[in-house]
């Protein structure tokens, strides 16, 4: 309590904050970056120089945004040295390598911004409080691409998704009374495509959060007012606009791995689009190895625990709907990826870690007036 005594006492304004935060986020990123160079094996056939010149298997391949977006900005600056880059365990780098860690330095700088905004979205608190609790989010990574772990190896691509992951959550969000935040969410959607496939999460998280509370009752209604009126209820139309979105992003995610198997020499048939061979005989075998357990808790870097016991208690309905995605998350998941790899699982991060966000301003308004402190929204 010294400690956010002092920092009260100090004459900070909203400016100043906030310039102090992306410092610290600046900051954060490098060593998080850094850290992740150092512990994290880059996986021989999927390097960043294979997926650059299109040499890696095909399920590395195909997402290639983050491959050619390094490549881009390396041939803009061939000479770029990232700095202290040599005290990383390793001698062996390559120009491609020290422009990967710049990419994902401004990465994970990005995403730690727009996680601030998308906290703001739900917690009235400013300043400060809102900073802490977006420094949350590289420590949490840490479980998933930092720490080394078995079968855990280094890909361009997985620190973009959780940027466009934020950054989907917040139009998906905003979209609700601003129909025209449609125009910059189905551009992210085909980009975010193009860097990997888990973008079809954030469909089912707008099928989830935008369907409205259908009773019995509302069903008896609208057969009634259709059928009998001639009438088109307004939940139903609502329902039917929900689908249609749902279908586009659908139809909009097929068309681009279709794309990205035809420019790549993959194409074996429509259906192969979405033929998967199942991991899940692996996982079910791994999770009865008591011994995995451990590991398997510390997913979201534990988080997911805290988001279980506060679920009945968010406020949002927002929040408490797009949690549920992890209902369908988990099961799909069990068939199409190794659950060893919590890589696997980053996307999800911030969608497990807002969920503490509708409680922050009665916690911090509790321990001040516990404290004797004075209550500040900043």
């Amino acid at each position: 309590m010294v400690i956010w005594q002092a920092l009260h006492k100090y004459p900070w304004n909203r400016y100043t904050a906030f310039l102090v935060f992306l410092l610290v986020a600046a900051v954060v990123s490098y060593y998080f970056v850094q850290l992740r160079f150092d512990l994290m094996v880059e996986l021989d056939v999927a390097s960043i120089d294979r997926l650059v010149k299109g040499e890696a298997p095909r399920v590395y391949q195909v997402r290639y945004l983050a491959p050619w977006l390094i490549d881009l900005a390396h041939k803009a600056m061939p000479e770029f040295q990232f700095p202290l880059a040599h005290l990383a365990r390793g001698s062996h780098r390559t120009p491609l390598q020290d422009m990967q860690r710049l990419f994902e330095t401004a990465t994970v700088f990005l995403s730690i911004v727009a996680f601030r905004y998308y906290l703001s979205l739900f917690v009235k608190a400013r300043g400060a409080a809102l900073s802490i609790m977006a420094m949350s989010l590289p420590l949490v990574l840490l479980f998933h691409y930092t720490v080394p772990r078995w079968g855990q190896f280094r890909y361009p691509f997985d620190l973009p998704s959780v940027l466009f992951f934020i950054l989907g959550l917040i139009l998906i969000y905003k979209s609700r009374d601003r129909k025209k935040n449609w125009l910059l969410y189905y551009p992210l959607f085909i980009v975010a495509t193009y860097n990997l496939e888990s973008t079809v999460w954030l469909s089912v998280i707008f099928l989830f959060t935008a369907l409205p509370r259908i009773s019995l009752d509302d069903i008896r209604d609208m057969w009634h007012d259709y059928f009998k009126k001639g009438k088109i209820p307004p939940k139903l139309r609502t329902i039917a606009c929900v689908v249609c979105h749902c279908l586009v992003q659908l139809a909009l995610w097929t068309a681009v791995r279709y794309h990205l198997h035809i420019a790549f020499g993959y194409y074996a048939g429509f259906g192969a689009l979405f033929r998967h061979a199942s991991a899940l005989p692996g996982n079910l075998q791994y999770v009865r190895n008591l011994a995995n357990w451990p590991f398997l808790f510390s997913n979201f870097g534990y988080t997911w625990i805290i988001a279980f016991l506060l679920y009945h208690k968010l406020e949002s309905p927002f929040l408490r709907n797009q949690l549920l995605v992890l209902v369908p998350f988990v099961p799909a998941w069990m068939h199409v990826a190794l659950i060893g790899e919590l890589r696997a699982f980053g996307g999800m991060t911030p969608v497990v870690l807002a969920t503490g966000a509708s409680h922050h301003r009665k916690a911090v308004a509790g321990t001040a007036k516990r404290h004797g402190l004075p209550r500040q929204d900043h």
